[in-house]
């Protein structure tokens, strides 16, 4: 595994995947990536359940970058959960969304995310995003929390 730590991606649209991958790699980040497509998987991923529970495969996340609209499990429902259990209540979270209401986005604050971006129009707001990001990625250093 990388020395640098893993961000955890949670989309479920393979485009917006693919264009965040693209804006990583252009911003030259060197963090490693897993991602996840539904609130279920960031559940199991953060709790080291099924087939994530080998730590050295699926380490625990230098930080969040959560889509709000999600199948199974919607990133608000997702927040919710982050916030409610000590283990996981000190993640960054960076929420996503394509909503423009004030609303929703009030909601993902009030729910415990510590960022939150609209998904860019264009791939160039989108590498300005990540090349934001990358400085998050150099000085925020979480330690994994407690074993079971």
């Amino acid at each position: 595994m990388s020395a640098h730590a893993l961000i955890l991606l949670a989309d479920d649209d393979e485009d917006d995947v693919f264009l965040l991958d693209r804006a990583f790699r252009e911003a030259q980040v060197p963090n490693p990536r897993a991602r996840v497509s539904n609130g279920e998987q960031v559940l199991a991923y953060l709790e080291g359940d099924g087939k994530y529970t080998d730590r050295e495969q699926f380490p625990y996340p230098l930080f969040l970058l959560l889509d709000l609209q999600m199948p199974a499990m919607d990133g608000f429902e997702v927040l919710k959960w982050i916030r409610a259990h000590p283990r996981h209540k000190r993640l960054p979270v960076i929420a996503l969304t394509g909503h423009e209401s004030e609303r929703v986005l009030r909601q993902a604050y009030e729910l415990g995310a510590n960022a939150l971006h609209r998904k860019p129009g264009n791939f160039e707001e989108l590498l300005n995003l990540v090349q934001n990001l990358k400085s998050y990625c150099g000085i925020v250093r979480f330690p994994p929390p407690p074993a079971n």
